[in-house]
């Protein structure tokens, strides 16, 4: 049976008044991705959409699929209060492919700020990063645009809470919603590391979207180096299991022989 390449684009959304993050925290989880990659693990998953289900076992009985990471890309996007931070509220960086040297070269970048309890941008830097991803054409190809055939991850991480309505330009005014809309529109899914605040919890309503919050009130940092190791996995798992995927269509999927 031939192998199926999944790709995966993979965005760090991060708060720099409020978290820090370790280098040995950023470098399991590099390496560990890399290591799915580079050693070819193949993931077996079932296509069930339309299938029959074995209602005794509680699992699909549509066809056998065998897939692996073919290449991941990342960046990371740090970000502050829009109307207070003037124009350096949001920095970006380019994807990297396979690199992890690059990747933690950018988390190596970030400039941590003393910051304070007051609500920030989060929903505009969401909504940035999503529509500051599209291609203009289905020909154009960019370092800093989505992948279009990948599985795409935005890793939001944050200790404060966030604006109820933005106001940055391209997304004045809106809400929860509109960036919920654009999360399910863009297939892109969502994984949030932050307090129990209302906002990040109604976020994480969206489809193909969770949270994980620190216990007792605690500092995000606390979770993030178990979270983080477990996160290569749930990526593949994300990336190669059809159930998990948004009506992936088979004409965008590569065989690992018709590029090897």
């Amino acid at each position: 049976m031939r192998v199926i390449l999944r790709f995966i684009d993979l965005v760090f959304l991060i708060d720099r008044a409020s978290v820090a993050i370790q280098t040995d925290v950023v470098d399991v989880f590099i390496r560990e991705l890399e290591r799915l990659r580079s050693e070819r693990q193949v993931y077996e998953s079932r296509f069930s959409t339309g299938m029959p289900t074995d209602q005794s076992q509680g699992v699909s009985t549509g066809p056998l699929l065998l897939t692996r990471i073919g290449n991941w890309r990342g960046k990371v996007v740090v970000f502050g209060d829009e109307e207070l931070d003037g124009s350096s509220w949001y920095q970006d960086k380019s994807f990297v492919t396979n690199d992890p040297v690059g990747l933690e070269e950018q988390f190596d970048q970030i400039q941590t700020t003393r910051g304070s309890e007051k609500s920030l941008s989060a929903l505009d830097a969401l909504h940035k990063v999503i529509a500051g991803g599209r291609r203009s054409s289905v020909t154009e190809e960019s370092q800093n645009q989505w992948n279009s055939h990948a599985t795409r991850r935005i890793i939001l991480i944050t200790d404060r809470p966030c604006k109820e309505s933005m106001t940055y330009t391209e997304g004045v005014g809106g809400n929860v919603t509109d960036v919920s809309n654009e999360l399910m529109e863009e297939r892109i899914q969502l994984t949030i590391y932050a307090p129990e605040f209302e906002c990040y919890e109604h976020l994480s309503e969206t489809d193909k979207c969770e949270m994980c919050c620190p216990a007792g009130g605690d500092s995000i940092s606390s979770i993030l180096e178990d979270e983080m190791r477990v996160l290569p996995s749930s990526l593949m798992v994300s990336a190669c299991s059809p159930d998990l995927a948004y009506r992936y269509k088979f004409s965008g999927w590569r065989y690992e022989d018709e590029i090897e």
